[in-house]
């Protein structure tokens, strides 16, 4: 992989995520507008359901990409072949468990059928999961493909089950099952030239003897995620609401994190300090300027949102810099995760797993949740606060220690790989973002969401003006997308 790649993995991933934003409207739209509120609850009852039979899909096709990129024969055959039977035994419990779930959770049997028929995706997540752990470390770039299929499948597939044939729920889960299913099809064409060799009994072995790793991680998740159940308890539904609003926003600055979506494999695979520093780079390119975008129009894109959720711009600016310092620490986690060489030979040792960068990042959850969740739970129980502080407090929390535990991120990082952070190019950023800031000031407040887009439009114009002016990088940059462009659009 060249340097050119990896910018190539992250824009793909980018533009990817940017496309979604109108996909994901319009499907919500087309949803929404055709389901009632019980069937909407229902639907979303659904996912959260199965969340729970999908936690595990990503367990062992961890482990399936990094011996891919070590170059060991049959490790994406073997991964894809145990992921199928794991999901097997889930889309086996999820049908014998679905009638007393929903019995449990009164739920009329005429929704039944929706239920079932999710069944299938339990079987398509697992596959996908891995077979996108074998293309992030081979063609990373073909991933934001794949989720652009699955985006646009997913809109054209709702558009006629539910719009044109009137299936209302069940159109919206085939919906769904369509779009996975081309996905998953563009993916088993993409890497079925890497699907070769034989299974490795082995392998499996080994993955499973380490797949503590997952389920460790996957607790702390769950552990983590109780501050919200605090939130909603202690600071009422409307908290949570506020909480909810500002993190739609605010997480669109989160995206930037996707341009390191190529610094993984390239590291796995002998990349370089150079690569650390460039991934940091890209970020931050976006990452500055959508932050200060998201704080300078924050009572904009609160009001298009609805106006009832003005009082909350508060949330919305500390939001953003918690998304802000959370992309520079998922560049770092690239750099832990590439770096770490604990089954270069087809071995995980678990004693050196625990002392490992793996072991340690996925420990930060627990250390986060020690100290967060006492503390919001003292502030909430103790201060009582009114739903748009509590929802304040809790950023605050987010905020401070993402701030500390990113430090943290950085000693394991640069332990693994002394790299160099672009400091002047960073205060190229800031300068630029600062002109645009200006600039966004003194036009008139956007209030609907024709407005809105079109000030952020004209607002990256003039960001990327400046910095086209002043940073050679830029340009160097915008001349490689602009040669790349026409090769994305012929992968499709």
């Amino acid at each position: 992989m060249s340097e050119i790649r990896l910018r190539y993995a992250g824009f793909a991933m980018f533009a990817s995520r940017a496309l979604s934003l109108a996909t994901g409207l319009a499907f919500v739209l087309i949803i929404t507008r055709s389901m009632s509120a019980e069937e909407f609850g229902v639907w979303g009852n659904i996912g959260d359901v199965l969340a729970y039979y999908t936690l595990l899909a990503s367990m062992v096709p961890f482990w399936t990409g990094r011996f891919v990129a070590r170059g060991l024969t049959g490790a994406a055959k073997t991964g894809l072949i145990t992921n199928l039977a794991i999901s097997l035994v889930f889309f086996i419990l999820y049908v014998v468990l679905t009638p007393a779930i929903t019995l449990a959770f009164g739920i009329r049997e005429a929704y039944t059928l929706p239920y079932l028929i999710s069944s299938f995706q339990v079987v398509e997540i697992y596959l996908l999961s891995a077979l996108e752990a074998v293309i992030h470390v081979k063609e990373p770039h073909k991933i934001g493909l794949g989720f652009t299929v699955y985006e646009v499948t997913k809109v054209a597939a709702a558009y006629v089950f539910v719009m044109l044939m009137d299936l209302k729920l069940l159109g919206a889960v085939m919906a769904l099952l369509v779009a996975l299913s081309a996905q998953l099809a563009f993916y088993l064409r993409a890497m079925a030239e890497n699907l070769g060799g034989k299974i490795e009994r082995s392998y499996v072995k080994e993955w499973i003897k380490a797949s503590f790793i997952g389920v460790y991680g996957a607790i702390g998740e769950r552990i983590a995620s109780l501050k919200l159940i605090l939130l909603f308890v202690y600071g009422t539904q409307l908290a949570r609401a506020y909480y909810g609003a500002t993190q739609a926003i605010a997480g669109i600055a989160g995206y930037s994190a996707m341009l390191a979506f190529g610094l993984y494999p390239k590291l796995l695979m002998g990349g370089s300090k150079d690569d650390a520093s460039t991934s940091m780079r890209m970020v931050a390119m976006l990452a500055v300027p959508m932050t200060a975008g998201a704080i300078a129009l924050s009572d904009s894109y609160l009001t298009v949102l609805n106006p009832f959720y003005v009082e909350a711009k508060p949330v919305l600016v500390v939001m953003a810099l918690v998304f802000f310092f959370g992309s520079f620490s998922s560049v770092l986690d690239n750099i832990v995760y590439g770096t770490e060489k604990v089954e270069e030979e087809a071995k995980i040792p678990l004693r050196a797993l625990m002392k490992s960068g793996i072991f340690l990042l996925t420990t930060i959850l627990y250390l986060y949740s020690l100290i967060a969740l006492p503390t919001l739970f003292f502030i909430l129980s103790a201060l009582r606060p009114t739903p748009v502080y509590a929802a304040l407090w809790l950023t605050l929390v987010d905020l401070v220690l993402g701030i500390v535990f990113l430090t943290v991120r950085y000693r394991i990082a640069s332990r693994n790989l002394p790299f160099h952070i672009p400091w002047h190019a960073m205060a190229k950023y800031c300068l630029a973002s600062v002109l645009m800031v200006a600039f966004l000031i003194v036009i008139p407040r956007p209030t609907r969401l024709s407005y809105a887009v079109a000030a952020t439009l004209l607002g990256a114009a003039v960001y990327f003006a400046v910095l086209y002016a002043i940073d050679e990088e830029t340009r160097s940059l915008l001349g490689h997308i602009v040669k790349r462009r026409s090769h994305l659009m012929g992968s499709i």
